[in-house]
């Protein structure tokens, strides 16, 4: 049932700290080096830091085979810290361009091929007491002739 429900949503979930992996056909974790490959789109977790009250989270993101336009959903892409506080973006950033949006409708930018291209998540006024990033999930989009396609990405377990 478990599997079914996921496989309705497209949903992966990454655990960091054990490296398994659930989700829906297409879906793959390469457990040596925290990626996971959907809908053409592979998505590699290099970690959070804390800047100030800010947190960034950096990724590289890679277009697997072929060019591809990209979306990141603000309004579906959020951070968990160990008290159970949420966080949207305030800011997202694919290479050098601003790809934030707004909360429905992400922003689409073109990636190259088997390009590794930084992505970057700034989430604002990060509780004090954080110690831990609990969950970063990230919403990928990405732009057909004739459909979006969507997965959440789940990272769980970074320590600030």
């Amino acid at each position: 049932m478990l599997y079914n429900l996921i496989k309705k949503y497209g949903l992966i979930t990454i655990v960091l700290l054990g490296l398994t992996a659930c989700g829906s056909s297409g879906g793959t974790l390469n457990s040596n080096s925290n990626k996971v490959s959907k809908i053409g789109v592979i998505l590699e977790y290099i970690g959070c830091k804390k800047v100030e009250r800010d947190l960034q989270c950096d990724l590289f993101l890679t277009a697997d085979g072929r060019d591809m336009t990209v979306g990141i959903s603000s309004g579906k892409s959020v951070a968990f810290d160990d008290a159970g506080n949420k966080y949207l973006p305030k800011s997202i950033t694919i290479a050098n361009e601003d790809a934030t949006g707004n909360v429905y409708t992400p922003k689409f930018t073109q990636i190259l091929a088997d390009t590794k291209t930084p992505l970057t998540f700034v989430f604002e006024n990060i509780s004090t007491k954080a110690t831990e990033i609990k969950r970063l999930e990230v919403s990928v989009s990405t732009r057909k002739p004739e459909r979006h396609d969507n997965v959440a990405i789940q990272y769980k377990g970074n320590k600030l």
